[in-house]
């Protein structure tokens, strides 16, 4: 397979299961789901990536285990946290303000803060007073 078409395959699973998460997320209003569900993706991808690829089967193995094991073991740290916390003052203090200007986005919280400010605004008429 190409590695155009491993980027292809591993990008549009990812989009899939980011969209998943992020309705989720959404359905128990904590963002910090979106957080827990990329770093299975991470794993995922892993393993997916070495599945698919050519080279050398230990390579390969070794991507697939690392890969794997580091985004299981950040997945299983944050599930705990997430569910045993409120969600973090991040997520709603940028949901709240109905996005606070791209450049101080980017400073706080890099560069998906475009698209999450773009599925989290509400209109001016729900949101709290302040």
């Amino acid at each position: 397979m190409s590695a155009l078409a491993i980027l292809l395959a591993a990008l549009g699973s990812a989009a899939l299961g980011m969209s998943a998460a992020f309705l989720y997320a959404r359905s128990r209003r904590n963002m910090g789901y979106v957080d827990v569900f990329w770093t299975l993706g991470m794993a995922l991808s892993a393993a997916t990536v070495a599945a698919l690829a050519a080279g050398d089967p230990l390579v390969r193995v070794l991507v697939a285990a690392f890969g794997g094991l580091w985004g299981l073991r950040l997945f299983r740290f944050l599930w705990r946290r997430v569910n045993s916390e409120a969600e973090d003052g991040r997520y709603g203090r940028g949901r709240d303000a109905g996005c606070p200007a791209p450049p101080a986005q980017i400073r706080t919280s890099g560069t998906t803060a475009y698209g999450s400010c773009l599925l989290n605004r509400r209109p001016k008429s729900i949101r709290p007073r302040t």
